[in-house]
């Protein structure tokens, strides 16, 4: 009989074609996943970049810090001169520098502001305005003077800031918000005191630029139905030591105390009181603590957390009060 061989030739012609099929499907492990699936998943979608610059200027060490974020719903370049050496009423032109290119960005009027001296701008797709798409590379500039209303790029250069990632803030975006449907208190924002990149275990790292030691926060939380940013730096080196914050836009009514707490561990440390008020059509709150001004500001580590709440008890700082936003201390790299 001829079956078992005709069995015999029907299963080697079927494992033939198992093995061509099987080997056919194999991939290279190295390009297993390539196509189609390369960057980082869960991306946001938000970019934030930074830029920081510092000269003296008529004796004075001047500031120039810029701060341009990107996300769906809006984007904004934001920069300001502070500690600027000038009579209040001058005009500040600020530039934006793209390889050869030269773009007039704002002018900002020299004003007294926490006993010092500062011009700021601010270009927002919220405010109706088309900010320039700024890349890293990227330089801001501030000039000396303006044309009226109109930047003057080739005026007398005074101060220049590159413009780098923001690490810490694009590894904190969206940890910090909250919601609140009422007015008045507002809510409470999440925080992701894991943020830190490149802190330490013992909570004392940051940025160290020669003998200048600076760590930096950034915390955002939606109040009475208004994304309200908290920011602020901290700054130490052999002739002087500060403390600088802002809660931007916030919805809560002028005149409204604001607490900022510092909370290093679990023990909250009363800072300073800040009142909102309008600035530039936007309302504010502020905090400046600046062994120069005669002030002591405290010892801030990596890891701290900066805290905002609304109200206070009399003219002093309340912790108790309810929390509006918070965001935690890292390195300024």
């Amino acid at each position: 009989m001829q079956t078992p061989r005709l069995l015999n030739l029907l299963c080697a012609l079927v494992f033939s074609i198992l093995t061509l099929s099987c080997g056919s499907s194999s991939r290279d492990p190295a390009t297993a996943g390539a196509s189609g699936s390369s960057g980082a998943s869960g991306e946001t979608g938000e970019l934030r970049l930074r830029a920081r610059g510092e000269a003296v200027i008529n004796g004075v060490e001047a500031e120039l810090r810029g701060s341009f974020e990107r996300r769906s719903d809006r984007t904004r370049l934001d920069g300001e001169l502070e500690d600027i050496n000038f009579p209040a009423g001058s005009s500040i032109s600020f530039c934006l520098v793209q390889g050869n290119r030269v773009i007039p960005l704002a002018v900002g009027i020299v004003r007294v502001e926490d006993q010092r001296k500062e011009a700021e701008f601010h270009i927002r797709t919220d405010d109706g305005q088309n900010p320039p798409d700024v890349k890293i590379g990227d330089v801001l500039r501030a000039h000396d003077g303006a044309n009226g209303n109109v930047p003057d790029c080739s005026n007398p250069l005074l101060v220049t800031g590159t413009f780098v990632l923001d690490d810490g803030a694009n590894s904190n975006s969206g940890n910090n918000s909250g919601s609140n449907s009422g007015s008045g208190s507002g809510s409470s924002g999440t925080d992701s005191s894991g943020s830190g990149s490149g802190v330490g275990s013992s909570g004392n790292s940051g940025s160290d630029s020669g003998d200048e030691f600076r760590l930096r926060v950034r915390g955002e939380a939606v109040i009475s139905g208004v994304e309200a940013e908290l920011r602020a730096d901290f700054r130490r080196r052999p002739d002087r030591t500060r403390l600088d914050g802002e809660l931007e836009d916030i919805n809560l009514p002028s005149g409204t105390p604001i607490s900022f707490c510092l909370v290093h561990g679990t023990n909250p440390v009363a800072v300073a009181v800040g009142t909102v008020h309008l600035e530039d059509q936007r309302m504010v709150a502020e905090l400046s603590i600046r062994t120069d001004d005669g002030e002591q500001p405290p010892e801030v580590m990596a890891g701290d957390v900066l805290e905002a709440r609304n109200g206070a008890s009399g003219g002093a700082a309340d912790c108790g009060k309810p929390l509006l936003v918070r965001g935690t201390f890292v390195p300024d790299n």
